[in-house]
């Protein structure tokens, strides 16, 4: 059976035994006889010759591409082993405004001793021209000039940035972390087999920025690099049976394409991509086509920009004389005639991104509804063991194990994703919010979680802070401020507003801090 690079659209390059055993059975094809053997051994001597002159070369570090330069200096970065715990994380959420579901996906986050969110864009008002009024410009400015102006962020910080609106947090942030940093690891380690290494000795290339893989490419054009130029998922051909990315529909497509939902890496990395986006959104118009639109638009140069450097000429001609060895698929589309692109000289096209295609990370929700089951792990389905050695938040007390709380898992991958995200059908995030594991005592997880007499994680995020959010000017605002009057939806519990536990609400019935009832003026009590 064949193996598929996770993060390349094609099989492993062939060993050198190989290309020579391949190349012996195409020479003892064409010629016979000891004619034939003298051709043979002669045309081994120029192959040996050849290869050992290949063996060690690295190719220069730009390279002409139509009319263009392309720049590869994107640095030979390898991420730690495990994160460092003494490294910075900030979480980023773009929100002009609040809800009942901005609430839900704070709630979450806080719940599970995320760094204190920064709601960029809070309060602010858009009145553009186009269908968006200019906030999906805005929400890219915004982010960008955060992650520039910001002295708290150091280079080397890891920054998480995620839609405001439909996404829920499932796994503690230190999951999520490593995972982040075991992706990068294997990625780089592949990376640097399939395209080698640049005149510096360093890798070619090498992956900081990972976003959410989506199982459609949207809204881009399918004869576009955002859809045709994308490597394949490394998910099994069968993931999803027979009909495996022949689904009309995209129920059964391996998620391949970029959702910019969510993001997350290193500061200097993440800023780098929302440079490119930025300018992108106001010098070249693209910001009436939304952030997924450009996003998705910098993967798809990037990727076909690589295939472009891939194979040093050399060992190219022989491959393509030795039968097109390394061939790759490239769409899942094969009525698409590609739109080829045009490197512009000077400009930057590589910026490390990568996607998370096993969902260990971001489960996109966009046709993915019907692989996602809420399971009670044991014995039959274990859980990952990176989720084993993480206990619940102490919210719940140190008697509550994982496997008794319902998980929502992939059965497909399989996978236990960190995070959720609600793109497509919004009815989800009404009917799923019940069946979240925090869901129904969520009310008193948050009241515990906020007068935990710890002190927030020391190094996150400077500033500290629970039970609210900063805004992007240093402002900050806690849960009533924030949430007040979203309780019904958010705590779906029926016990009124947050913060009047205990307190007679017009005549009413009155809660202690963790929801019981202590006085029912209907009852008596």
């Amino acid at each position: 059976m064949s193996h598929y690079d996770p993060f390349e659209a094609r099989p492993p390059k062939p060993s050198r035994l190989g290309l020579l055993g391949h190349f012996v059975i195409r020479m003892t094809r064409l010629r016979c006889g000891w004619a034939g053997l003298l051709i043979l051994a002669a045309s081994l001597a120029v192959v040996a010759f050849t290869w050992k002159g290949m063996v060690g070369v690295t190719l220069p570090y730009t390279v002409q591409l139509s009319g263009g330069i392309f720049d590869t200096t994107f640095a030979d970065r390898r991420p730690h082993e495990a994160h460092d715990s003494s490294t910075a994380f900030h979480l980023l959420v773009p929100a002009s405004h609040s809800n009942a579901n901005l609430c839900k996906t704070l709630l979450s986050a806080m719940i599970l001793d995320y760094p204190p969110p920064t709601i960029i864009n809070f309060n602010k008002t858009f009145e553009g021209d186009s269908w968006d009024k200019g906030t999906h410009t805005g929400k890219v400015r915004g982010v960008l000039d955060f992650l520039t102006d910001n002295a708290q962020i150091g280079q080397e910080d890891m920054v998480l940035v995620i839609d405001g609106y439909d996404v829920w947090f499932q796994l503690p942030p230190e999951v999520l972390l490593e995972r982040y940093h075991a992706l990068t690891r294997r990625a780089n380690d592949r990376l640097g087999l399939v395209h080698g290494t640049s005149n510096d000795a360093g890798r070619r290339f090498s992956q900081s920025v990972v976003f959410g893989a989506d199982k459609l490419c949207w809204p881009n054009d399918y004869a576009d690099p955002a859809c045709y130029a994308v490597p394949e998922s490394p998910l099994p051909r069968t993931a999803w049976g027979k009909t495996t990315d022949k689904d009309p529909g995209g129920w059964h497509n391996r998620p391949r394409f970029l959702n910019s939902g969510n993001i997350i890496g290193r500061a200097e990395d993440v800023r780098a991509a929302y440079e490119a986006a930025a300018f992108k959104v106001e010098e070249q118009e693209r910001g009436q086509l939304g952030d997924q639109f450009v996003f998705a638009e910098i993967f798809g140069e990037q990727e076909y920009q690589r295939r472009e450097v891939r194979t040093p000429a050399k060992l190219d001609r022989w491959k393509q004389w030795l039968g097109g060895l390394g061939s790759e698929r490239s769409s899942n589309r094969p009525d698409i005639v590609p739109n080829n692109m045009t490197a512009i000289p000077g400009r930057r096209y590589e910026y490390g991104i990568g996607l998370d295609y096993e969902m260990a990370l971001f489960q996109t929700m966009t046709h993915a509804h019907e692989d996602i089951e809420y399971v009670q792990h044991n014995a039959t389905h274990p859980l990952p063991a990176d989720i084993v050695a993480h206990p619940p938040p102490l919210a719940l007390g140190n008697t509550t194990a994982w496997t008794s709380l319902p998980l929502a898992t992939n059965t497909h991958v399989p996978s236990v994703p960190a995070l959720l995200h609600f793109n497509g059908d919004k009815s989800f995030l009404d009917s799923w919010w019940p069946r979240m594991w925090f869901q129904p005592t969520s009310r008193a997880l948050l009241n515990r979680t906020i007068h935990d007499p710890r002190l927030p994680h020391p190094t996150w995020d400077g500033r500290g802070g629970r039970g609210g959010a900063w805004t992007a000017d240093g402002l900050w605002l806690g849960w009533s401020a924030l949430c007040g009057g979203s309780e019904e939806d958010v705590f779906a519990d029926g016990k009124g507003r947050w913060g009047w536990e205990g307190k007679a609400e017009s005549g009413g019935k009155i809660y202690d801090a963790w929801g019981k009832v202590i006085e029912d003026p209907e009852l008596g009590v």
